[in-house]
């Protein structure tokens, strides 16, 4: 959907742009919707992958670009801290997996 047909919703002081604009390559149809995008250009994109519930991961992608003279010296955890807020609210990760952080972090 492009930007010009998404809606904007306030959501964390955030105006999410709902369905999502920002697309995510994949290659079936499982992959629709896995995205929110924000109207300032960050993107949360959330995949779930593996057979099931049983041994699956669930993949959170988040994407935020700062202007060249922007806080870059910021820790990546601090800088991200709004996104992960968001994605946990709209997804309900930590009330679905009962986990506080991620087990791995690249």
């Amino acid at each position: 959907m492009s930007p010009a047909a998404a809606s904007l919703v306030a959501f964390a002081g955030y105006s999410l742009l709902v369905p999502a604009s920002a697309g995510y390559a994949v290659e079936t149809k499982a992959g629709e919707r896995q995205s929110v995008a924000l109207a300032d250009g960050s993107r949360i994109v959330v995949r779930l992958s593996g057979t099931g519930t049983v041994g699956a991961t669930l993949r959170l992608y988040l994407e935020r670009s700062a202007p060249p003279h922007g806080q870059h010296d910021l820790d990546t955890q601090s800088a991200l801290a709004p996104l992960i807020s968001i994605a946990d609210s709209v997804a309900g990760i930590r009330a679905r997996t009962g986990r506080d952080a991620p087990s791995v972090i690249t």
